[in-house]
């Protein structure tokens, strides 16, 4: 939900043309936006329901907790990135 506020956001401060941010705002602006949308994949991969693929199988279990564990992970740092360019930004 985060996300599509924060995108929303910067579409808005960034399509905002006669406006008070210089270039280099603008250019973080949209490097936040960009930051933001590729943390949309690995949060994908993370509800992805693929538990059922192999049913009763501990070791398809341990593989996706991580796989799901690693995939978060990568859009926290994503979106973290992302709140730096867009602060820097405005």
């Amino acid at each position: 939900m985060f996300l599509s506020f924060a995108i929303a956001a910067a579409v808005l401060l960034w399509s905002n043309k006669p406006s008070s941010l210089t270039f280099r705002q603008l250019d973080l602006v949209l490097a936040a936006m960009k930051w933001w949308v590729r943390a949309i994949f690995p949060i994908l991969l993370g509800i992805a329901p693929v538990k059922d693929l192999r049913d009763n199988n501990t070791r398809w279990y341990n593989f996706l907790r991580w796989a799901k564990f690693y995939a978060v992970w990568a859009a926290i740092i994503c979106i973290g990135w992302g709140a730096v360019d867009f602060t820097r930004g405005i």
